[in-house]
């Protein structure tokens, strides 16, 4: 009993340091999480606000009244250009956005967004950005084919890993290594 305490007083700052800093990261990742949910609000908002004045304007060119043949004609040619410069622009962004279903052991789906260049570290930094009570140590894996991505996988990109356009991932706890 004795060596028990002596080692829990000796061993016991290391395990206090390592817990502060591991609080210390999930907080700086919640931050950062909370920074670029922002960031994608006001992106989204300006975005809105950019296709209602398109609307706007695209709304006064077929309001007025032509004089001639040609002012019709010209209307014809900017709405045909819009939907393909939307589609580019669509297609342009999906390929550089990576979708994410993450399962946590408790049940709870969790979706979202990465570009495909980030790496399996960011995925690690946004679930401990989740704050999920109990969770300890992890790993992810995918279900088909069977693949776990641990610490040697960090440095891979999600297409790299196969994750492009959309991947399920599951979190599975580690057992306790005390």
């Amino acid at each position: 009993m004795e060596i028990l305490h002596r080692t829990l007083d000796e061993q016991g700052s290391a395990f206090n340091a390592m817990r502060s800093e591991e609080e210390r990261t999930r907080r700086e990742n919640q931050q950062l999480r909370q920074e670029q949910d922002a960031a994608y609000l006001e992106s989204l908002r300006k975005d809105k606000e950019k296709e209602q004045q398109q609307k706007r304007a695209s709304g006064k060119l077929t309001g007025a009244s032509g004089k001639g043949p040609s002012p019709v004609g010209h209307r014809v040619k900017e709405t045909t250009k819009k939907p393909e410069t939307n589609r580019t622009n669509s297609s342009e962004i999906s390929n550089l956005i990576t979708k994410i279903m993450i399962r946590l052991p408790n049940g709870e789906r969790v979706r979202c967004s990465f570009p495909t260049t980030n790496t399996i570290r960011s995925i690690y930094n946004y679930i401990d950005s989740l704050n999920i009570p109990g969770m300890g140590s992890y790993q992810i894996l995918t279900n088909f084919p069977k693949r776990f991505y641990g610490y040697e996988q960090l440095g891979m990109t999600l297409r790299d890993a196969g994750f492009h356009p959309s991947a399920t991932l599951f979190v599975e706890q580690l057992p306790d290594s005390t």
